[in-house]
């Protein structure tokens, strides 16, 4: 996750302004990885980027729940933090920083 978000930050992509991302649970629903522990693996790194990175390009960070399983997992995560809060109604199942 660190390599992805610093990646977004490398000189050839500045000029392609990027302000979010988009990752999908890779690896979520086998059996090497239980879902709860890659959601908040992927969700915790994100946030600590970030927080870590006050400069970065990349303003929010988007995790691609396909399944009702895997939505629930971010969720939950997400939930747990205090770095993040609820987007309003309008913008759907969505997660925003606490900014």
């Amino acid at each position: 996750m660190h390599r992805c978000l610093a990646r977004a930050e490398a000189p050839e992509l500045i000029q392609d302004d990027l302000k979010s991302m988009l990752i999908p649970l890779l690896g979520a629903g086998t059996r090497k990885r239980p879902l709860d522990e890659l959601a908040d693996e992927l969700i915790n790194a994100a946030i600590r980027y970030l927080a870590d990175t006050p400069n970065c390009r990349i303003q929010d960070v988007y995790f691609l729940a396909r399944t009702e399983p895997e939505w629930h997992a971010c969720l939950s995560v997400l939930q747990a933090s205090s770095s993040v809060r609820q987007a309003p109604e309008s913008a759907g199942r969505t997660l925003a920083p606490s900014r």
